[in-house]
């Protein structure tokens, strides 16, 4: 692949490299796109690492890091750390400033954070974006699942943020779970599964329990519980998180809905719906390349088209084209128990 950057460039400013950023929403493979689009701009023609369950997580060192200034942060809840926006941006303008000799190369970098598109054109003016979006109720429904199971599932899942921020993000959700268990098998038999939840046999439950809490967390949960009443979900929606403070006094409030995603995507973002891996569209993620890389040779076109097809086979198929009978097919198994 030709990557179009001038001698000029090679020499000038680390904001001035023809850099990659993918946005998409926690469970819609966008880590397997980074991956790939990773191994193209360096001419790679080698397998992607999949892991046993799908997951494809491979341009995460500097997130472990904590290094992945170029990013302008991964979630929203970065956000926080700073008192203003202007002292944000400030902050993460000195900090990719300091790479300027480091990296000399166009780089894939990617958030999870739409507010970052803004920031990206106005800094990055050579680079170009990629939006991974989910509007069906399935594609929502199948990220959900899709998340759960590749991040909180795993003992062995490499989280793509520093530790101490993971650690944070484990105590919430597990302070989550331990409500959702107790309802369902009472306060002592749900302190033993939380202190054992990688065992075979709470594999279930837990992921039960997990699966309903996020859903519920992004309004969808009436999607497969006739019982709740449907409402306007958020899962297109920038959330604004409390702080934990706030959260431990109030754990039933735990957002503020901000902005729809689609606010902050331009006509010159380039756009990949989820359903291309549903219903297995290699020909719209090799579309989606093709615009981000300019012109694909054929060979690269297979090679696209090969990992596409390893990534998809490796996942659940029920839950990956019909999320409403998996997410049944759990709670009936949970129920009998």
């Amino acid at each position: 692949m030709d990557t179009p950057i001038s001698t000029e460039n090679k020499n000038n400013h680390i904001f001035e490299l023809p850099h990659i950023f993918i946005i998409f929403h926690p469970g819609t493979s966008g880590n397997f796109i980074a991956g790939l689009l990773s191994k193209l701009i360096k001419s790679e023609s080698i397998d992607l690492y999949i892991s046993n369950n799908g997951s494809s997580h491979t341009t995460i060192d500097r997130k472990i890091a904590g290094t992945d200034y170029m990013s302008f942060g991964t979630i929203f809840e970065d956000q926080l750390c700073f008192p203003s926006q202007e002292k944000r941006v400030e902050y993460y303008l000195e900090k990719i400033k300091e790479l300027n000799s480091e990296i000399t190369t166009p780089q894939i970098i990617w958030s999870h954070d739409f507010t970052n598109i803004p920031l990206y054109k106005k800094f990055f003016s050579n680079s170009k974006i990629l939006v991974i979006t989910q509007n069906s109720e399935i594609e929502k429904l199948v990220a959900v699942c899709m998340n759960v199971i590749k991040n909180w599932m795993d003992p062995n899942h490499t989280p793509p943020f520093p530790p101490r921020q993971w650690q944070d993000m484990l105590r919430e959700t597990d302070f989550v779970l331990k409500i959702g268990l107790e309802k369902l098998v009472g306060e002592e038999k749900s302190k033993d599964i939380i202190l054992n939840k990688f065992d075979n046999a709470n594999h279930n439950i837990i992921k039960f329990i997990r699966l309903r809490q996020m859903l519920g967390y992004f309004r969808l949960l009436h999607l497969v519980d006739k019982k709740i009443p449907a409402t306007k979900d958020v899962a297109n929606s920038v959330l604004f998180r409390n702080s934990w403070e706030e959260f431990i006094k109030n754990p039933n409030n735990i957002y503020k809905v901000g902005l729809p995603y689609e606010s902050y995507i331009t006509s010159d973002c380039v756009q990949l719906p989820y359903n291309y891996l549903i219903e297995g569209k290699d020909d719209l993620l090799i579309n989606a390349i093709d615009l981000l890389v300019d012109n694909l040779t054929d060979e690269e076109r297979i090679y696209i088209k090969s990992q596409f097809n390893k990534y998809r086979d490796m996942q659940d198929h029920t839950m990956l084209t019909d999320p409403h009978t998996y997410y049944t097919n759990l709670e009936k198994t949970v129920n009998k128990k």
